[in-house]
Parts: C-alpha cells; structure tokens; sequence
C-alpha cells in the first residue's frame, strides 16, 4: 500500500524553482509515496522536459488535462481522482523546497497522536535560496493562541501540511467557490471539525518569496507586478469587510461553516493543544460563525502589520 499521496500542481512554474522541488520530493527520507505532477491546463513543453527525468522514478506520474481549471477546482479533482487507497494526503507548490525529513517528521507525528492535520512552520527563502531572519509563523504571527485563524485568514498552508485520509473523506466534494474559498483553507476546516489540527514550529519546508507568488506572504521589494498584487490583496479586504458591514455577516466563514454542518461536522467548543496539553487562554476566540464575524477587521490589522514587519527583514 502506498501510504502517501502527494500532489503537486503546476502552472506557469519558473522550471528551475519547480526541479528543484522535485529534486528534494525525490529525495525525501521516507519513501513509501506517490507524486502526481499536473499542470492546469496542457503541458508545456519545457514544463514537461523538467518532469520527464523523474518519471523513471515509479513514485511519479503526470496527469494531464486539455483545460484550465483554476487552482480550488485543480486540486479537488485532482484529489478526488487520485486519492485511493492512500492513509495520507501532501499538497506540494510548485516553486517551495522540502526538507529531507518533512514527510518522516509529519509522518510520526500524526501516527503519534490523535489528530486530523499538522502543520508546519517554514524558513522563508527569497529568489536565490537566501534565508530571510523570520520564518513564516513569526512573520505572520502563527502560533497555538492562533488556531481560530484557521477559518478567518487561513494559517495552516497546504505546502506544509499533512492530512489524514478522514479529512480527505470528508472534504470531497469541495464547496462552491464562487466566493473565492482556497482549496487548503477548506481542508484546514475540516480537520479542525476531526481530530484536530497541529501547529508545529519545525521547520520542515522553505517557502519561497518571489514577486510571482499567487498567494502569500509578499516579498520585501516591490515590482509593478508585486504591487498590484497588493492593491488586489487590498480590495480584496476592503470588499469583504464592506459586504460583512452590509449583510451583518462574513461570508466565507459563513460558507464555511454551512457546507461543514451540512456534513454533519461541528467545530470544537473547548479547543486545546493535543502535544502540550495546554488549553487555549481567552485571546482564544470559539471557532464559530460569531466569533468570526465579531473579530472580521482582524483581517485588516494582520494584513497591515505583515507590511511593517516585512519592512524590517
């Protein structure tokens, strides 16, 4: 049986950023896993020509679609297709490194303990491999007093993540996206309503920083590209705190939280950490509709604070 699936989707990779993921997939120290490349969309040649030496690796495969889908609808169909027989779900970016020992690490960790998800901190890497001072969790301010950000800003990134195939189970089929939901977002959710999740300061992966990152956390040096991505990131809160005002209610939380009741799927009234045994103090908001549209211009506050901080690394 193969224990871990990973799924790696592509689009408009730089090539060298996306062999050299490949390269430390390959070389992970456990080594029981399948890895499905797939690119939104038909295969580029030079996209191609970067997976093919890894082929005659059994682990890898290529999958392959004659239309773009979008990432959320990407990975939901590329998870409900591939994902059989497997124990474990890894989701894979297309220009992020691994550590040698992230799937071994997350691995025990998750047979170890009682719980749905963990996710790991990342070094942050700039375009040449350079380390940044930060890692992601300082940076974005992530830690155990944080796991209501689950559902509001998003903390646990599938590149980082390890989930059981109970999360997977009950995460198909995603819900609509028509209000821009993220496929890891969803996922994070779920495992939450499960056994939980994990959030681990190891650092068992580096996120790359680069003005071509779809979603993320931005670089220090602004480009014309980098800053509109801004400006969008900045509308994109200032549209839905706008519509929260007007409706009296944050609408992805709401989708959220609708589409897991409809499972039959609850978020936990007394939350703690599984490894640590430590309840959660009263900074700690209740993972439920309320609580989040009480807290929504959080948001704000956290989107504005990583542009003073990224500032300084």
């Amino acid at each position: 049986m193969i224990l871990v699936l990973i799924v790696l989707t592509v689009y408009r990779p730089n090539t060298g950023y996306l062999e050299m993921q490949l390269r430390s997939i390959q070389d992970q120290s456990f080594e029981n896993f399948e890895c499905v490349v797939s690119y939104d969309g038909q295969f580029p040649t030079e996209v191609r020509d970067v997976v093919k030496p890894y082929l005659s690796d059994k682990r890898f495969s290529l999958w392959e679609r004659e239309s773009r889908l979008g990432t959320y609808q990407h990975v939901e169909l590329l998870i409900s297709s591939k994902f059989n027989d497997h124990q474990y779900l890894a989701l894979s970016d297309q220009d992020d490194i691994w550590e040698r020992d992230k799937l071994e690490s997350q691995l025990s960790f998750l047979q170890s303990n009682d719980l749905s998800v963990v996710s790991d901190d990342a070094m942050l890497i700039d375009d040449h491999g350079r380390e940044k001072k930060l890692g992601l969790f300082k940076l974005l301010q992530i830690s155990q007093r944080s796991l209501d950000f689950v559902c509001f800003v998003n903390a646990c990134s599938g590149a980082g993540s390890l989930y059981d195939k109970k999360v997977i189970q009950n995460a198909l089929p995603f819900p609509s996206d028509e209000i821009g939901l993220v496929h890891d977002h969803w996922l994070a959710a779920v495992g939450m309503c499960l056994a939980g999740i994990e959030l681990r300061e190891e650092k068992t992966w580096r996120y790359r920083q680069h003005g071509a990152n779809q979603i993320g956390v931005p670089t220090r040096v602004f480009g014309i590209r980098s800053a509109r991505l801004l400006l969008k990131k900045v509308l994109s809160i200032i549209w839905r705190v706008v519509k929260t005002e007007k409706h009296a209610a944050n609408t992805t939380a709401l989708i959220i939280e609708n589409s897991l009741n409809a499972r039959g799927l609850r978020f936990p009234t007394n939350t703690y950490s599984p490894t640590t045994g430590l309840a959660l103090g009263r900074d700690f908001k209740l993972l439920s509709f309320s609580s989040l549209r009480s807290s929504r211009m959080s948001s704000i506050e956290i989107f504005l604070n990583q542009k003073s901080r990224i500032r300084k690394l």
